[in-house]
């Protein structure tokens, strides 16, 4: 067992093995077909498609991916933008622009559009994530076998199928592992010198991470003060004097500060103070966290649950089922930890397992959908700045993270005590041998398969056609829109109906756009979504759209529509629309409110589903 933890602890490079990089190709090979089926009913880079929704944040992040193309063919990379929200703009340095994916991607942006960038990197997000996995967990055991099944846990874990079908920039989390790892054998002193080169390396994968999502590099950090604290305990616990330690991770962090500082300084301070900032948390502080039993009772989405059993768990909204992990393979993980907790490796995945799963639960305890009053350490979190735009849920990711390092220790101590086995005896008992390896081996194999089958996500999620913004990318619009047009359109930009916002990523951002879905100053934290500065409340609640609407122009008086009227070209010049666009409905509000901008503007132009108002050539006439 010693001799085990030594080699273990020594951190073997599986890849340099005769024979090893056929592993690496298979672990890819497997990635890429898990990646696929997740998302089977989209094309590789589908243009014409989104999953679940052509709306709320999958449209948004295509915006950025558009966006990201056209500053960067002007030559820029833009912090500022009023493209949406004209004429103040938003803060980019405040949303999640992921402008490193977006300018590398530029490219291919150009070539495919954004919407099929987009389904791309979901797909590429998960390869890499646990490619990145595979080559990190091979550091730490010997087995690549081993670290192929850690790392399809961590790329194909709760976390990552929940988010895969909507946030690409949530599912593009390849760094978190290596900078933990840098971090890990920093403190374990598995190394000796270069600690500021490696910080330098650090830092640069610091950089990366905070130009994609800024909230998974803040989280990184808190997970890497947790291993620090759990390194720390063990050296004490075995009095080790920490001198040496506290030396080599001080040269860390000045290597890390040292590339960091200079290019996180500037959007740091343009999100904090920049025009448009948005001030207090963007989050609401109260934002539940995981359910509590969401961990052993699985969501209908799991193929094991919902495909074979037809099982229905409870779950908090957009949260809980990103906890499962379910009862096997917590037994399985626990079994780990026991068996082999004389390696530093696994307690210190423990301490992050456990840590990582306590700041999930939320500021609040939720227990079977209910949120209860009782406080959580994550509580503390919500109090201070910067840490309080985290959404609890998403640290989970690190929950699977410490989970793929357990199975992976656990698989390769499987296969060493199988070695064993068939050392142990002399020539004249191999046949007796190997059938006890063979039933060691049987028995552990369907013991993890047990385990890790419960969290394989179902193969399809649904998908949604760009409906008019398939009229955009045909140039069926673009004629009638003018180029630094300023358009008003039906429904108005706001969440979760920012279709508006794909129809102007199609058209190559030609024109402006009053509203729009974005972190704003005045942004509700619940729901991102900003007030549409026109009285009275009954014109907002119609562009709106909302299907219980309790005042519909037909109800109105005449007087009333006067001032309806009045109060819509004041909007018009106000704001210097110079086109209006309403997507054609049956629905009520939306023909009389068609029907107004038509007694105001003279006929649209019907253009397959959109409607089009000229407020320029009215204006000539």
């Amino acid at each position: 067992m010693r001799q085990y933890a030594r080699r273990m602890v020594r951190l073997p490079k599986v890849w340099r093995t005769p024979g090893s990089w056929w592993v690496a190709l298979v672990a890819l090979g497997s990635y890429c077909v898990g990646a696929w089926l997740l998302l089977s009913p989209l094309g590789l880079a589908d243009r014409t498609h989104l999953p679940v929704c052509a709306c709320g944040d999958a449209a948004l992040q295509v915006w950025f991916l558009e966006l990201a193309r056209v500053t960067l063919g002007q030559g820029h990379l833009a912090s500022h933008t009023s493209l949406i929200d004209y004429p103040s703009g938003i803060n980019l340095a405040d949303n999640v622009s992921f402008p490193l994916l977006g300018t590398l991607f530029a490219p291919v942006t150009a070539l495919i559009g954004p919407v099929g960038t987009f389904v791309l990197l979901l797909r590429l997000g998960i390869v890499l994530s646990s490619l990145s996995a595979f080559f990190v967990l091979s550091r730490l055991v010997r087995s690549g076998f081993a670290a192929a099944v850690g790392g399809a846990l961590y790329g194909f874990s709760p976390y990552m199928t929940h988010q895969a079908p909507v946030h690409a920039f949530l599912v593009f989390v390849p760094l978190p592992p290596i900078m933990l790892l840098i971090v890990a054998e920093e403190a374990s002193l598995s190394r000796s010198g270069g600690a500021f080169k490696r910080g330098m390396l650090l830092g640069i994968l610091a950089v990366a991470q905070f130009f994609i999502s800024a909230e998974i590099l803040i989280t990184t950090v808190l997970i890497a003060v947790v291993t620090l604290a759990s390194f720390a305990a063990w050296h004490l616990a075995a009095r080790r004097q920490l001198r040496t330690q506290a030396k080599s991770l001080c040269r860390l962090t000045a290597g890390a500060f040292t590339v960091a500082v200079p290019f996180m300084a500037y959007p740091a301070w343009y999100a904090l103070f920049g025009p448009e900032r948005v001030v207090g948390p963007t989050q609401p502080v109260t934002l539940p966290g995981i359910d509590v039993l969401g961990s052993v009772l699985p969501p209908d989405r799991y193929l094991l649950a919902g495909g074979i059993l037809g099982w229905r768990g409870p779950t908090v909204p957009l949260q809980g089922d990103m906890a499962f992990l379910g009862v096997p393979l917590l037994i399985l993980l626990v079994w780990v930890v026991v068996r082999f907790r004389n390696l530093i490796a696994v307690r210190a995945a423990a301490v992050v397992a456990v840590s990582a799963w306590l700041l999930a639960l939320g500021p609040r305890l939720v227990v079977n959908g209910r949120v209860t009053q009782v406080p959580l350490p994550f509580a503390v979190l919500a109090r201070i700045p910067v840490l309080q735009d985290v959404t609890p849920s998403r640290l989970t990711l690190y929950v699977d993270w410490a989970a793929a390092v357990l199975v992976a220790f656990g698989i390769a101590g499987l296969i060493e005590s199988t070695r064993r086995i068939t050392r142990s005896t002399g020539p004249g008992a191999r046949a007796m041998t190997r059938r006890k390896a063979a039933a060691v081996a049987s028995i552990g194999a369907a013991g993890i398969a047990a385990a890790v089958a419960p969290v394989l996500p179902a193969s399809r999620v649904p998908i949604a056609a760009l409906g008019p913004a398939q009229q955009f990318a045909g140039g069926l619009v673009s004629h009638h829109i003018p180029m630094g047009a300023v358009v008003l359109t039906v429904p108005y930009p706001a969440y979760p109906n920012d279709q508006a916002m794909l129809w102007q990523a199609e058209d190559g951002m030609r024109f402006s756009l009053v509203g729009g879905y974005a972190l704003r100053p005045d942004s509700n934290p619940a729901l991102n979504k900003t007030p549409l500065p026109l009285p009275p409340d009954a014109i907002a609640a119609i562009l709106n759209r909302p299907a219980q609407s309790d005042m519909a122009i037909s109800d109105m008086s005449e007087g009333l529509l006067d001032v309806v009227r009045q109060q819509l070209l004041d909007f018009v010049a106000r704001y210097h629309v110079t086109t209006i666009v309403v997507e054609a409905d049956d629905t009520k509000p939306v023909e009389t409110l068609a029907d107004i901008f038509s007694g105001i503007f003279g006929p649209a132009l019907r253009t397959g589903q959109l409607d089009v108002w000229s407020i320029a050539a009215h204006r000539r006439a």
